[in-house]
């Protein structure tokens, strides 16, 4: 678990590194964005889940995943005066949902296979 929650701080801080990077591109494909978006919160919420593995952690890994896209936008928006991207941060919602939504899944199959096995 603690290899999990290590995993978890290094993605984040790769996450808020590569958010923060001031060459941008100039024009970008709505779709990759959003995909983007959705594929980096998703896994975010996905270790993060993992990492505490308990379901009632849900709705605060949840939060937190959420709260930290808040922040990333927010300093984005502060650092080069951009206008905050409330799709984006819907796009970090919609993502850490289904993070979580697959940790409930992959939890759920552990679960079956485990209890498939023959009793030692």
């Amino acid at each position: 678990m603690k290899i999990l929650k290590g995993i978890l701080w290094a993605f984040a801080a790769i996450l808020a590194v590569a958010s923060l990077q001031p060459a941008r591109p100039a024009t970008h494909h709505w779709l990759l964005h959003r995909a983007v978006h959705l594929a980096c919160f998703g896994l975010l919420a996905l270790i993060g889940q993992s990492a505490v593995r308990d379901r009632k952690w849900l709705p605060l890994v949840f939060t937190g995943c959420v709260g930290f896209g808040a922040a990333l936008e927010l300093l984005q928006s502060l650092i080069y005066t951009n206008l905050f991207e409330w799709n984006d941060l819907r796009d970090d919602a919609i993502g850490a949902a289904g993070g979580l939504l697959c940790a409930l899944l992959i939890g759920r199959a552990v679960v079956a296979v485990v209890a498939r096995q023959p009793a030692k």
